[in-house]
């Protein structure tokens, strides 16, 4: 068992209807030609990290485009987020309605962190990101959303599979960590950020 990386608990979620949700409001922002690129060796091929904003930023509005809101954010040094502020793409959606049923799971299981950044974190088919390690002393949150066999979180050495639908996993982010997707299909997850209260 790998204490890096690992389920904590399951959701019956409806992952086509997520799935058709994120593509719907990816390409309605373009999101696949303006999406930012890590090369690697490795697979021989250039993998795809596709990130969309759920919420936004508190110093930013509703209309923030899901895509950019990342540049946007890094004007400030870890701007504050609102659990609640939506992008207005998302409001009312079923992806709304995952994340908080997930997203109160996670702050009442955990009362000493805030949620914070949440968003669509997609690796495209036949894809890694090198190993890193986040400069973080908070853990991340992935829920499964589209997983197929070929999919896994690689940490300390150990392939961790992610191929359980509505799964939730916490990770340790300053342990380095290589997602991999070996299969030719997206792996679709929602992101969950953390601070300490």
């Amino acid at each position: 068992m790998n204490n890096y990386f690992r389920k904590i608990s399951k959701f019956e979620i409806n992952n086509s209807h997520l799935y058709d949700e994120w593509i719907k409001i990816a390409t309605k922002h373009d999101l696949f030609n303006r999406t930012e690129n890590f090369n690697s060796d490795e697979m021989n091929t250039l993998p795809n990290y596709y990130r969309l904003w759920i919420n936004y930023p508190l110093h930013l509005d509703e209309n923030m485009d899901p895509v950019g809101c990342a540049l946007r954010a890094r004007n400030q040094l870890r701007p504050p987020y609102s659990f609640d502020k939506l992008i207005k793409d998302f409001q009312g959606t079923y992806t709304e309605e995952v994340v908080k049923k997930v997203g109160t799971f996670i702050k009442n299981k955990y009362p000493v962190y805030n949620l914070t950044s949440i968003k669509y974190a997609v690796l495209g088919p036949k894809s890694l990101i090198k190993a890193h390690a986040d400069i973080s002393n908070v853990p991340r949150f992935f829920l499964t959303v589209s997983v197929l066999d070929g999919c896994y979180m690689e940490m300390a050495g150990e392939r961790v599979p992610m191929n359980e639908i509505g799964a939730l996993y916490r990770m340790n982010c300053n342990v380095a960590h290589s997602p991999i997707t070996d299969s030719d299909g997206y792996r679709v997850t929602i992101l969950f950020d953390v601070q300490i209260v």
